[in-house]
C-alpha cells in the first residue's frame, strides 16, 4: 500500500510539474514584453537638469508599411525593405517615487532605401562624418518587439552607453505576439530577415562606415548567421546580450563567424527565467545567454556574467534597465577588453571584478543586486522550467 501511494504521488508530481511548467511556459511567455514595450523606455541616467536626451535613429525594416498601424505605421506582415530615421526624446532615469515618464517618437522621416541600400547607407554616412567619425551602433532587437519599441530602444542604448556618432536600428517583423506558436513564427521571421541584415553591413562597409552591433536575445542568432553566411557582413565590436542561441549551436558557428568582427562581448545570467524557458520550445537545447559552456577566452570573445544585474522579474532585460550594464557596454564599445576594464577607466569605478571561478562578472553593488525573493521565484520558476 505504501509503495503505491509513493507510486502515485511521483505520478502527481510529474502531471503537477508539467502543468505547473506549462503555466510557467505562458506566463513568461506573456510577460516577455512586460519591459519591452515603449512605455517602459528611459534613460538609466539622470543628469543635473533632468532635461530629455534627443537621438535621430536610423531604420532598415523588413515590415510592410501601412500607415492606419498605430503607432508603428509598420504591419505585423513581411514586406520590402523600408528605410528612414526617426526622432527620439528619452527622458532621464526617474527619482523614487518622481513621475513616470517614458520615451516618444517626435518626428519620422521616410528615406529611399536605393539599389543594394546605397541611398540609404549613404545618409548614414553622412551623419556620421557630420559628427566626425564614421561608425555606427546598430541595435537588433529579439522575440516579441514592436517597430516602435525597438527605435527608442535603439536611442536608449546610443544615450546611455554614451556613444558619440550615428545610431540605427534594424527591425525585423516581430509578430509582437505572446505565445508559443508566435515563437516559432518570430524564430522563421528572425531568419528570413537575415540576408537584408547582412546586406546592411555590406553596403556600410562599401561607404566606409564602421558597424557596431548590440543585439538581445533571438536577435542574435540573426546577426550570427550573418557573419557566417554572408562574405563582407562585418562588424567591429559586436554585443550578445542574453543570447537566445543554443550554446552547442554557437559553438559550431563561431569557428566561421569570429573572423568578421574584431570582439564578441557576451552577458550571461543564470537568473535569466526567459532563457530557461527557451529550451522547451527549442528541443531541449540550452541557451548560450544562460549557460555558456566553453566558450569564454577563444576568437576574442569576453564572456561576462550579468546576473546580479537589476532587471525585471524575469531577468531578461537586464541590458537596458541597469546602469552598470550600460557603464560596461560603453566600455566595449570603445574597445577595451575585459581584462582592462577591471581597473578604473578616466577617474570612472571598475565596470567589471573578476568572480571567484576566474570569470568576469558585472559589478554590481549588493544593495542594487535582486533581493533574495526576486532569486527565489527566478529559481523556482526556472526549475519549473527545467
Amino acid at each position: 500500500m505504501r509503495a503505491r501511494f509513493y507510486h502515485g504521488m511521483d505520478g502527481w508530481r510529474q502531471i503537477g510539474g508539467k502543468v505547473l511548467a506549462a503555466f510557467a511556459l505562458g506566463v513568461l511567455l506573456c510577460g516577455c514584453s512586460s519591459y519591452d514595450n515603449p512605455y517602459y523606455v528611459h534613460s538609466v541616467w539622470r543628469p543635473a537638469d533632468a532635461s530629455d536626451s534627443r537621438a535621430d535613429v536610423y531604420f532598415l525594416t523588413d515590415r510592410k508599411p501601412n500607415p492606419n498601424w498605430l503607432p508603428d505605421k509598420f504591419d505585423r506582415v513581411r514586406g520590402d525593405a523600408s528605410c528612414g530615421v526617426i526622432q527620439a526624446a528619452l527622458p532621464p532615469a526617474r527619482r523614487p517615487g518622481g513621475e513616470a515618464r517614458f520615451a516618444h517618437e517626435t518626428g519620422r522621416a521616410a528615406i529611399a532605401c536605393g539599389k543594394d541600400l546605397d541611398a540609404f547607407t549613404a545618409r548614414i554616412a553622412a551623419a556620421a562624418h557630420a559628427r566626425q567619425c564614421n561608425s555606427v551602433l546598430i541595435y537588433v532587437h529579439g522575440f516579441n518587439t514592436g517597430f516602435e519599441t525597438a527605435i527608442l530602444r535603439a536611442a536608449q542604448l546610443g544615450n546611455d552607453t554614451q556613444w558619440a556618432c550615428a545610431i540605427a536600428a534594424f527591425s525585423w517583423n516581430s509578430a509582437g505576439r505572446r505565445d508559443s506558436r508566435s515563437y516559432d513564427a518570430d524564430r522563421a521571421a528572425a531568419a528570413a530577415a537575415e540576408p537584408l541584415f547582412a546586406e546592411f553591413l555590406r553596403a556600410l562597409h562599401a561607404k566606409g562606415v564602421r558597424a557596431n552591433i548590440i543585439a538581445h536575445s533571438m536577435g542574435t542568432r540573426l546577426v550570427l548567421d550573418a557573419m557566417v553566411h554572408d562574405r563582407g557582413a562585418d562588424a567591429d565590436e559586436v554585443i550578445f546580450a542574453a543570447p537566445d542561441i543554443g550554446a552547442n549551436t554557437f559553438s559550431k558557428l563561431v569557428d566561421s563567424a569570429w573572423l568578421h568582427f574584431r570582439r564578441l562581448t557576451i552577458y550571461v545570467s543564470s537568473d535569466d527565467v526567459a532563457l530557461a524557458v527557451s529550451p522547451r520550445l527549442n528541443h531541449g537545447a540550452a541557451r548560450l545567454g544562460r549557460v555558456p559552456g566553453d566558450v569564454r577566452g577563444i576568437h576574442s570573445i569576453d564572456v561576462i556574467d550579468a546576473s546580479d544585474a537589476p532587471a525585471d522579474i524575469l531577468g531578461h532585460g537586464y541590458y537596458g534597465l541597469s546602469y552598470e550594464m550600460l557603464a560596461d557596454m560603453r566600455l566595449a564599445l570603445a574597445g577595451l577588453t575585459a581584462e582592462q576594464r577591471l581597473a578604473p577607466y578616466q577617474s570612472q569605478p571598475p565596470t567589471l571584478e573578476r568572480a571567484d571561478d576566474g570569470t568576469y562578472k558585472l559589478a554590481v553593488r549588493w544593495q542594487r543586486a535582486p533581493d533574495i525573493f526576486t532569486r527565489f521565484l527566478r529559481w523556482l520558476a526556472a526549475s519549473i522550467a527545467g
